[in-house]
């Protein structure tokens, strides 16, 4: 049966290259995991040195399409030799750059006051303030002086000499799962047109180079099965700082996909994603989008998927909310995620309808209706079905009330107070049971 052999068996096998030329593949008639058959493909056979089949391969009118793989097999070798050697080579200058850098005290006492991040973790996280001007060019030929630094984000030709691009700010290095340094991002001191935060890139300046758009990953170890996903690499690093969790910042909602993360976590067999952008993501449609996005794209990749929920009263990222509650939020499926988003557009539809909000948030599901008596004062309440973008819930009508007795005991509305208008106040709630 050896002699069955065919080139759609070779080419449809994962294979390897070897220095010789020849490919080995996984033998197809012995079970072979580990690549022991060996194929010649310009002589037109095989040789498994697990079970010892060899022979001659059977069509070998398809040989030169073999060849041609095996030259493809090749290329792809070594542009992923090629790939690791520039990762490598990025990390260490990157190191050497923070290597030489020093954290002020006004960005320690930040990071540890304001977000919260214990000193010996700023530490092992090599956060730096960003060098002044006058000290960027002989930093940079330091570095020049002992690697090739070409076309590494951040570094251009000033002249003749080596420069860094300048920036006031701290410096984030950004690491992915084997713990090397793929890039990094300046928080500015003062926002730059809005924005706060910025990539060290050299783009645009004499032999400079874009930054390129990565994930960070912090406190990952090998066997973790479970991660979250959030925006932003300080965000993920004061979240794995206070809960031990594993956090992979992405660097924009939309961006997943640039940075081929799917495939970083099948790689490493993670099975489950707690998606965890911010508060605002059940209220702006672009941030929902992104959720969805990527909910159906690790679905498809055969990994379970949630989404953390919680109140934007109780912080709009999830840093803050772990900073201001002390634990992590409540983590909810698809389904009951997509219910609280239809809820919220329902109520941004009754704030749009009458005015003002006010942020009062109420707990429980159940409200008495018809007549409540407190200090012999009545309070009305009416519940009807209020319709918007084709979504039906329901709002609570308290009339002639004063809205500090939604706190009472006997009144008990799961919602959210959305305004008031005069002595009438509208409460959205997702639902109404009359006990």
């Amino acid at each position: 049966m050896w002699d069955i052999l065919t080139m759609d068996d070779i080419k449809y096998s994962p294979h390897k290259s070897t220095p010789s030329g020849e490919i080995r593949i996984c033998c197809p008639f012995c079970g072979d995991k580990k690549y022991h058959m060996y194929v010649n493909l310009e002589k037109g056979v095989y040789n498994c040195f697990l079970c010892g089949a060899k022979g001659k391969i059977k069509d070998r009118d398809n040989i030169n399409e073999g060849i041609s793989m095996r030259r493809i097999s090749n290329q792809e070798e070594e542009k992923e030799i090629k790939s690791k050697r520039n990762r490598l080579l990025k990390h260490i200058i990157y190191s050497e750059l923070l290597n030489r850098l020093e954290l002020s005290e006004a960005h320690l006492k930040h990071l540890k006051e304001e977000r919260g991040l214990p000193e010996g973790y700023i530490i092992q996280r090599r956060y730096r303030t960003a060098p002044l001007p006058e000290n960027t060019m002989h930093i940079a030929c330091s570095i020049a002086s002992r690697y090739e630094i070409n076309n590494i984000p951040g570094f251009f030709k000033n002249g003749r000499f080596w420069d860094i691009t300048s920036y006031k700010g701290i410096y984030i290095p950004l690491e992915d799962f084997d713990g090397t340094i793929q890039g990094i991002q300046v928080r500015l001191d003062e926002a730059v047109d809005g924005a706060k935060y910025l990539w060290f890139s050299s783009a645009g300046k004499n032999q400079g180079a874009k930054a390129e758009v990565t994930y960070h990953v912090a406190g990952y170890k090998e066997g973790v099965k479970k991660v979250w996903i959030t925006e932003g690499p300080l965000k993920a690093d004061i979240c794995y700082a206070k809960t031990g969790e594993t956090f992979i910042a992405v660097p924009g909602v939309h961006s997943w996909k640039s940075c081929n993360i799917i495939e970083e976590l099948k790689k490493r067999e993670i099975g489950e994603v707690i998606i965890a952008y911010d508060a605002d993501s059940i209220t702006n449609d672009h941030v929902t989008n992104a959720v969805i996005n990527l909910y159906n794209n690790l679905a498809k990749a055969d990994i379970r998927v949630n989404v953390a929920y919680w109140l934007i009263e109780d912080g709009k990222g999830i840093d803050d909310y772990v900073s201001n509650k002390g634990r992590l939020p409540e983590v909810v499926d698809m389904v009951t995620y997509m219910k609280k988003v239809k809820f919220e557009k329902v109520r941004r539809g009754l704030l749009n309808k009458y005015g003002s909000i006010n942020n009062l948030v109420l707990s429980g599901f159940i409200t008495k209706i018809n007549e409540v008596i407190k200090n012999n004062r009545k309070y009305l309440l009416l519940k009807m079905k209020y319709v918007y973008n084709n979504i039906e819930t329901y709002i609570v009508v308290l009339t002639q009330g004063d809205k500090r007795n939604l706190l009472d005991r006997k009144v008990n509305i799961k919602g959210r107070l959305a305004t008031t208008k005069g002595e009438t106040i509208y409460v959205v709630a997702e639902e109404i049971e009359v006990i």
